[in-house]
């Protein structure tokens, strides 16, 4: 049974290459995280081995502990973790793994906890067959950045019922406008999808939106298909986090080729049972 401290994500990347490799959706965030972390002040990586088990975790800055692992020995990981001081306020995990966790980590050091979201990850290697026409598909150009981020700051408006100053929007369209797809009608920008979290085995798309008065036209299939096909014809595997609590996006996702993996949860941890 052992605890290892990485001294930095370069470090935690070397030694975990062959899982993350293994399972590069489910450890997406450790990629990105890990990256990033040169100054280990305030961040984590580590691993917990027992036999041939092991479970990683990992967390930077303001963003939630990540965990990946098996789940049999997550009391063992919780005890090691407590015992080195290492703490967190949000976890993110597959949800078996995240309920365990946050079950054990209770009974050990009290506290509670909230759910922040449950979202299901879908993962497309092959298109479906499809005749769908994505010639009216554009790649986004550095004068459709105040548009767009218009667009983005209400798609955040809709899910969220809060979003941050449009200025903010403005500063992140501008950095990656080239990841932006869009479809214009009537003289404006309607509909828009993102490339994100890509690296050189996986891509991911976000910011998927269309108006809702151009809605029930096609729109989001003829994104949605162009930048699929155009990330599947790069050779990576392409994935979404979506909300099964709606249908009408996750069948349109389905008949393109996408299907279900293992659904992620966020927990907020509260600590003393103070929320």
């Amino acid at each position: 049974m052992t605890f290892h401290i990485y001294e930095s994500g370069d470090k935690f990347l070397q030694d975990n290459q062959k899982v993350l490799e293994d399972n590069p959706v489910e450890t997406s965030f450790f990629k990105i995280n890990a990256k990033n972390m040169q100054d280990m002040t305030n961040n984590f990586a580590v691993k917990f081995k027992e036999n041939n088990k092991f479970i990683i975790a990992l967390r930077f800055k303001h963003y939630p502990m990540i965990i990946f692992g098996d789940n049999s020995i997550i009391h063992a990981f919780s005890v090691n973790l407590l015992q080195h001081d290492l703490t967190f306020d949000r976890i993110l995990a597959k949800e078996p793994i995240a309920k365990s966790f946050i079950e054990c980590y209770e009974q050990l050091n009290g506290g509670s906890h909230e759910l922040i979201h449950s979202m299901d990850i879908m993962v497309c290697t092959q298109i479906s067959q499809n005749n769908t026409d994505t010639t009216a598909v554009e790649i986004a150009q550095i004068n459709d950045v105040q548009e767009i981020a218009e667009l983005v700051h209400t798609f955040f408006l809709k899910i969220n019922n809060k979003a941050d100053p449009i200025s903010k929007y403005l500063e992140e369209v501008k950095s990656n406008i080239n990841n932006y797809v869009l479809i214009r009608s009537d003289g404006k920008i309607v509909s828009i999808a993102k490339k994100c979290r890509e690296d050189e085995h996986i891509c991911s798309i976000s910011n998927v939106y269309t108006l809702n008065e151009y809605r029930c036209r096609g729109f989001s299939r003829k994104i949605m298909t162009f930048l699929t096909k155009q990330i599947l014809e790069s050779g990576k595997i392409v994935y979404l986090y979506v909300d099964k609590s709606n249908p009408i996006s996750n069948h349109l996702y389905s008949s393109i080729g996408y299907k279900y993996i293992s659904p992620q949860m966020e927990i907020k941890y509260l600590p003393d049972n103070k929320k």
